[in-house]
């Protein structure tokens, strides 16, 4: 006999498996190739993708704060607080996203001779570890590479991925590594720079300033092309009959 206790815990069961716990990152390329890739080699139906170049991870954690901000928030004095502080720091995403963002990836694309465009071109796949087999996805990672994507992979750590994969993420994470790490340094750089105009009436113009941030941004660039260069070498050990 199925008891109410019963039921509520098969679906509490249920829900758990359903849950994504496989995160795909590929960097390049067009979405329809890379989702037509992935079913052709790996054949999961519950997989879910999305196109985007806006930071959505970001986005949800700026979510999930101000959600439990606005919970706890006692008075209307502390809900007029957390909206402003809300406003704030969302104004400051959006001109991070749209402005340093840009500037900081044009930037990069001269000095990686225009790689660096792959990575505004993300498509992104969630899916289940207990339906990815790791020799069908190593074969989807060898022709993403091998079509000049780059791959990133997030999964459970009792999930083991095959050799040519773990060298796959890595480039990749060198990759956007050094991007990340020059847009953090052009951030810190930027908010620097509004804090002294907003108190000091003047802009930062110190030289030794300046120059830790420049081989600061320098270091982030030196990072992202080690990863190209990786990247560009675990291809050349491809079968040639192996993407398209």
């Amino acid at each position: 006999m199925v008891t109410p206790e019963s039921a509520e815990q098969a679906a509490t069961v249920e829900t758990d498996i359903e849950e994504p716990d496989v995160f795909i990152s590929v960097y390049g390329g067009k979405k329809d190739e890379v989702d037509k890739s992935f079913k052709r080699n790996l054949n999961i139906q519950g997989a879910h993708s999305y196109h985007t170049w806006i930071s959505v991870s970001l986005l949800k954690r700026f979510g999930n704060f101000f959600s439990g901000s606005v919970e706890s928030a006692a008075g209307v004095t502390d809900m007029l607080l957390v909206i402003a502080a809300a406003a704030i720091i969302v104004g400051f995403f959006f001109l991070w996203q749209f402005v340093i963002f840009f500037i900081v990836i044009f930037v990069l694309t001269l000095f990686s001779g225009g790689v660096v465009l792959k990575f505004v071109k993300g498509t992104f796949i969630e899916t289940r570890s207990s339906e990815l087999d790791p020799s069908s996805f190593d074969t989807f990672v060898q022709e993403q590479i091998k079509n000049g994507c780059f791959v990133n992979l997030r999964v459970p750590t009792d999930y083991s991925t095959k050799p040519f994969t773990g060298r796959a993420v890595r480039a990749t994470k060198l990759f956007t590594g050094g991007i990340y790490l020059s847009l953090l340094v052009a951030t810190l750089f930027t908010v620097m720079e509004l804090l002294s105009f907003i108190f000091f009436q003047s802009w930062l113009t110190d030289v030794a300033i300046l120059a830790a941030y420049g081989l600061s941004f320098l270091a982030g660039v030196f990072v992202m092309d080690i990863g190209i260069l990786y990247r560009r070498h675990i291809t050349s050990t491809l079968p040639h009959d192996i993407g398209g």
